[in-house]
């Protein structure tokens, strides 16, 4: 078995994982895994996107035909173990459709095996029943009236087409194709001699293709490494980067009509209650990487002929992003250090007079993967980390908390163990000793992915979530009586970030509906015993998991996660609104096989502003399937970037 065809094995085993959990049925996969596996909760939300994009593209255009009087056909190349024929025939009892399944050798002998012995699909004894009429089976193939399978060399067009004359192929009538993470293993002058080959030869059909896009970000070059390293390099994907490429690329190869969506779009088109759906059936907390991977696949739907019919979704909607005013500016950056103590993710940050202090979060320690239990102390001089010194305290051991400075002292507030475990109240630490106790001061609701600044005597926290909810509030808590202001946001957001500006405080992004562009920023003011709060008109770029900084008038946006790109870093001239954007450069070798450059993801992660530079901390997190990308310390330097901001 070769590495690409073990990509196969894993896929099915999640897909059952997700099935399993109640994420979408499939009564069939449990017939083609021997050792089922729970798979984390991250991985069942990118098994059930996936899912429900070409139940969307795929499945829609199968229901469609199967009430047609004309016979139609399904071609799927590189099935391995997918169970497609027999969901379709379930679901939609076609009497019309003659499904083909092409696939290497070793996948087709052990998926006959496990067809043949299987009750559900082929029930005992002899081959026939509703889903195999008349069929015949050894162990290169089975073939029956409506299903064929059997082994073929993709890259072969000419064995191809031979192979497909053999069992009957119609190349006169309507196709629908689909290609499930499989061109994209072949080599990109196979893969583009396939895609014209199907286009030349099918007179009318659709074409259904699921897989990567997008590997330059840090996301995608970590994507791309992670295939490399298990030897099955994607092909194809430096040539085709963006959905945009790909359009191109199916309609210079001969088929009329292209759209792409990505499986980003295809989440923030569900429905609200389907959403509400989703969130009961396991608890999340993986909102950034879910978002990442899912604008990192695509589903493709391209058509000619009377399948032009199919050629729209009818309820997937493709996304904008704001337009700004300038046009990018390149990034000055660079990578400056790596320390174990600050490999972390998720933790919290705040800078003191004496010192700046990092706690909790997810990272590693003694080479494991792990919750940090410590508090780290630190000064930064001439781009090193100087008289570095860790605290360590089971009540550090936390991620998404709050922490400031008030008065010599550091508080620290909420926060979670796991998703299912929220941690309460409010602690005092010393940052000398590092000695942690309980507040004298009322405790708060559990809560996590809150922000909190001091503005006076005020601890102002916004947003957040608990095991139950999202919050749309803001409380202001006098810290010398204990009493709270509260006031309310328009709507419920968590990984927001806050900054302040004279005697404002901004509230920027956080709102998990990333599709809804809209004035995602809040001007908080405390005055007179209340808060206000007042909604700005900036079209600013929808984001989570960033951090933000004020510097002369200026509001710097830093990361985050956002619909399709991943954000640089974006300066507001919060006098005009006029927005500058820059991007983040490419961390994918031009050659596979050259050594991979540094790689950073600008979420879950904290910055601080040194004279002209913005120092980042730590972020990323875990990368679905690909294993985890935690960052190196990195300088983003402002005045290269941004010289109008130091202007007099």
């Amino acid at each position: 078995m070769t590495r690409v065809e073990g990509t196969n094995d894993y896929s099915i085993v999640s897909k059952l994982s997700a099935a399993k959990m109640g994420y979408f049925e499939d009564a069939f996969l449990e017939e083609f895994v021997s050792k089922p596996r729970a798979r984390a909760p991250l991985i069942n939300h990118g098994y059930y996107i996936r899912n429900k994009s070409l139940e969307l593209t795929f499945e829609r255009a199968v229901k469609y035909y199967s009430k047609k009087d004309e016979p139609f056909q399904v071609l799927s190349v590189g099935a391995g173990f997918d169970t497609t024929y027999f969901t379709v025939n379930k679901k939609f009892k076609p009497q019309n459709m003659t499904f083909f399944e092409i696939d290497l050798p070793s996948n087709v002998t052990r998926k006959c095996q496990l067809i043949k012995t299987s009750d559900k699909c082929c029930p005992q004894p002899g081959l026939n029943s509703q889903f195999l009429i008349s069929s015949s089976l050894d162990e290169n193939s089975l073939i029956s009236e409506n299903y064929k399978l059997f082994a073929c060399d993709l890259s072969d067009s000419e064995t191809l087409r031979k192979c497909l004359d053999k069992y009957g192929f119609g190349f006169h009538i309507p196709t629908l194709v689909l290609s499930e993470c499989v061109i994209t293993y072949m080599s990109e002058k196979d893969s583009t001699s396939l895609v014209a080959f199907l286009s030349g030869n099918l007179e009318n059909a659709a074409f259904f293709v699921y897989e990567q896009c997008r590997p330059s970000d840090g996301f995608g070059a970590f994507m791309v490494k992670h295939f490399d390293k298990i030897e099955s390099p994607i092909h194809g994907i430096r040539r085709f980067t963006s959905t945009e490429d790909q359009i191109d690329r199916y309609l210079t190869a001969g088929w009329e009509k292209c759209k792409v969506y990505t499986l980003a779009e295809v989440y923030f088109n569900l429905s609200p209650e389907e959403k509400s759906r989703l969130n009961k059936i396991e608890m999340f907390d993986e909102f950034e990487e879910f978002i990442l991977k899912s604008s990192h696949y695509f589903v493709l739907v391209a058509t000619k002929g009377t399948c032009n019919l199919v050629h729209g979704t009818g309820s997937v909607r493709q996304l904008t992003q704001p337009d700004h005013t300038h046009p990018d500016i390149e990034l000055s950056i660079q990578v400056l250090d790596s320390n174990q103590s600050f490999l972390r993710f998720g933790h919290s940050f705040c800078s003191t007079p004496n010192g700046l202090y990092m706690v909790g979060g997810f990272g590693v320690q003694d080479k494991n993967h792990r919750r940090m239990g410590s508090l780290i102390r630190f000064s930064f001089e001439e781009g090193k980390i100087r008289g570095l010194k860790e605290f360590k305290d089971k009540k550090f051991e936390r991620m998404y908390c709050g922490l400031v400075d008030w008065k010599g002292k550091l508080l620290m507030l909420g926060g979670r163990l796991s998703p299912n475990c929220a941690l309460q109240g409010l602690l005092e630490v010393d940052p000398e000793t590092g000695e942690c106790f309980n507040s004298d001061l009322p405790a708060s609701e559990s809560r996590w992915r809150h922000q909190t600044i001091v503005y006076g005597d005020y601890l102002v926290v916004v947003g957040g979530r608990d095991t139950e909810k999202v919050y749309s509030d803001v409380y202001a808590m006098n810290l010398n009586t204990g009493e709270k202001l509260v006031a309310q946001l328009d709507f419920p957001i968590l990984s927001c970030s806050l900054a302040v500006w004279g005697e404002k405080i901004l509230v920027s992004g956080g709102n998990l509906n990333l599709a809804e562009i809209q004035e995602s920023l809040f001007i908080l003011q405390i005055k007179e015993d209340r808060i206000t709060v007042k909604r700005v008109g900036l079209n600013l770029e929808p984001r989570i998991g960033h951090t933000s900084h004020v510097l002369n008038n200026y509001l710097i946006l830093v990361g985050g996660v956002g619909i399709r790109d991943s954000p640089g870093l974006d300066v507001v001239d919060l006098i005009s609104g006029d927005i500058y954007r820059s991007s983040l450069p490419s961390f994918l070798p031009e050659e596979k096989g050259e050594p991979s450059p540094d790689i950073l993801m600008l979420h879950n992660h904290s910055s601080f502003v040194q004279e002209d530079k913005i120092i980042i901390v730590g972020g990323g997190g875990n990368c679905f399937s690909f294993g985890t990308h935690i960052n190196d310390i990195w300088e983003i330097n402002l005045r290269n970037s941004f010289p109008f901001i130091f202007e007099s």
